[in-house]
């Protein structure tokens, strides 16, 4: 089952947005399922997203659309050539669609996580495409894709504006093996791989270019600190190896120079709530040191069942609880008092109009 069905998002988005809005809550990502819209090549069905376009049209709310969010149509071969071909006509018709229903959009993200959906799809074998070491192959194929997308949707919309997301990540030298520095240094910099390849610094031959690499979103979770060599054992938070948050912040910035946003995050359970005031306090102060950061995403905003389980691990700022049949959300209150002062300390600090969405 999509996620779309699975928490009954594409049945309540209306009531979902109502609800972020009474949180000033006023910009979401939202994600254009293209394996569902076009189950026939070059025949588009938006009828599995009508109801969040109309939601967003309705309450006003501003919409980050993913393109292509790992999934993609079954006969579509991801190392293909033809895979830019085939994205480009479907962003195509996406922007023109979604644009004659709701004319104020005009942010997306052509693909979701690229290097770190290459690593997990290609060289580890997690999910679709499920191969091994072909990674540097499929991240070559998503920024081609990527590109590819983004002339087309300009050639429609030349005030389009792009989120890139991956994840930030810090790979530690192991504990007594100082030999091993280089090898972990080396690793933690594929995660730039995807950006360098959209703004033309590697691989200039896809046609990435400054302008591609538009609006940088950092995606920020404590797994994403790990021993070299153990990227499923995450470091303790307690652990000195850890590097603050701020300082990765400022690292990416001063790499690219370019907008950012805090792509996704958010932890689980207890730890919702503190986690949100980490995250915020460290964004502050990055931006104290000029790190243009427009936003953080809380990712998921509702609870979702895992992948592979269909369980419920209580993520988000509403819990799904199943009642007579549909899911109701209840608001987790340490989580949602979190979130109000965490507004409270950046309006205090940037002013009140910085809390209520992307713009620019």
């Amino acid at each position: 089952m999509h996620q779309l069905q699975a928490t009954q998002h594409d049945r309540f988005a209306y009531d979902d947005y109502r609800r972020l809005l009474a949180v000033n809550i006023h910009t979401v990502r939202e994600g254009a399922p293209w394996n569902l819209i076009e189950q026939v090549p070059g025949a588009y069905d938006f009828a599995p997203i009508q109801q969040l376009i109309d939601a967003g049209r309705r309450t006003g709310m501003l919409q980050i659309w993913d393109l292509f969010h790992y999934g993609y149509p079954q006969d579509i071969d991801p190392f293909s050539p033809a895979l830019a071909e085939r994205f480009a006509r479907f962003c195509e018709a996406f922007v023109r669609y979604v644009r004659r229903e709701y004319p104020e959009t005009r942010f997306y993200t052509p693909i979701n996580e690229i290097s770190f959906f290459s690593w997990a799809g290609a060289e580890v074998g997690w999910w679709a495409p499920f191969q091994y070491q072909r990674g540097w192959e499929l991240k070559k194929s998503l920024v081609r894709a990527a590109i590819a997308g983004m002339n087309a949707i300009w050639n429609v919309q030349p005030e389009a504006r792009f989120v890139h997301p991956d994840p930030l990540i810090h790979v530690a030298v192991p504990e007594g093996h100082p030999e091993l520095a280089e090898a972990a240094a080396t690793y933690e910099s594929y995660m730039w791989h995807g950006w360098d390849m959209l703004c033309g610094r590697l691989e200039p031959e896809l046609g990435g270019t400054p302008r591609h690499l538009d609006i940088i979103g950092v995606n920020v979770y404590w797994t994403g600190q790990y021993e070299y060599g153990k990227p499923l054992e995450p470091l303790d938070m307690r652990d000195p190896r850890r590097k603050p948050l701020r300082e990765q912040l400022l690292e990416a910035y001063r790499r690219y120079e370019r907008p950012m946003i805090i792509g996704e995050t958010a932890c689980w359970g207890e730890w919702r709530a503190p986690w949100l005031r980490y995250v915020v306090d460290e964004s502050l102060a990055a931006m104290a040191q000029g790190v243009d950061l427009h936003g953080i995403c809380l990712y998921p905003i509702i609870d979702f069942p895992q992948w592979h389980t269909g369980r419920f691990d209580h993520w988000g700022l509403w819990d799904l609880v199943r009642v007579d049949g549909h899911l109701e959300r209840v608001l987790v209150p340490d989580y949602h008092a979190e979130l109000l002062a965490a507004q409270e300390r950046v309006a205090a600090a940037l002013g009140a109009e910085a809390v209520t969405g992307l713009r620019g």
